[in-house]
């Protein structure tokens, strides 16, 4: 087993992962980018077997798109992969280290020190319309958008927002309230076959 960095300007050793994640190499790129050098691959018995990508936002690092591929499972290489991806995202001066785990995937990350603070739901499908705010373009609240995210975060996302504003600003809504103040904002990642909902933060009680 070694453990290599994930080059942002050469992608190739990671293709097949990304393509298991259903990324095209355009959204593979900007993800990429957004790791700031703390993306991380295994490599096993000849292959890249694994990755991991770190994303540094000052204070506050998030672990995201782990994977292993299936004829590498059981061999500790996702332990140590996501392992590496939390010693970059340290090294890169993030204090706290942040993830989503899906049930099945707890038990590890409980052993590497990642302590449960809150639960959610994936859900998929299609929508049925609710009611409707006040809902306009996120660029024209954007500075009030990153200050109430930094609240709520913890940590400074501004330049990943501001890259996913610059590339969907269709997707990049705000809800205001009734004296014209943010209420809240979500951004969206269209894909071809799937498109990805978040960040989505809202004021306390505007839930």
């Amino acid at each position: 087993m070694q453990l290599l960095p994930l080059d942002p300007e050469d992608l190739s050793p990671a293709r097949d992962l990304a393509e298991i994640w259903g990324y095209t190499e355009e959204e593979f790129a900007r993800l990429a980018a957004w790791t700031q050098g703390c993306g991380r691959l295994v490599e096993h018995e000849g292959e890249i077997a694994g990755m991991a990508l770190g994303f540094p936002y000052g204070p506050v690092g998030f672990i995201g798109d782990v994977l292993v591929h299936e004829h590498h499972r059981g061999q500790g290489l996702g332990q140590a992969v996501t392992q590496a991806a939390v010693d970059a995202l340290h090294e890169a001066g993030c204090e706290t280290v942040k993830l989503y785990a899906t049930p099945k995937a707890i038990p590890l990350y409980e052993r590497m020190g990642f302590v449960g603070e809150a639960e959610f739901v994936v859900a998929a499908g299609t929508h049925k319309r609710g009611r409707d705010p006040d809902v306009v373009p996120l660029a024209d609240h954007i500075e009030a958008a990153l200050e109430l995210d930094r609240t709520v975060f913890g940590g400074d996302r501004g330049k990943f927002m501001r890259d996913q504003l610059a590339a969907f600003p269709e997707t990049s809504l705000a809800v205001i309230d009734d004296d014209g103040m943010l209420a809240g904002f979500a951004q969206a990642r269209p894909g071809p076959e799937v498109s990805e909902l978040g960040p989505i933060v809202v004021r306390d009680g505007d839930a």
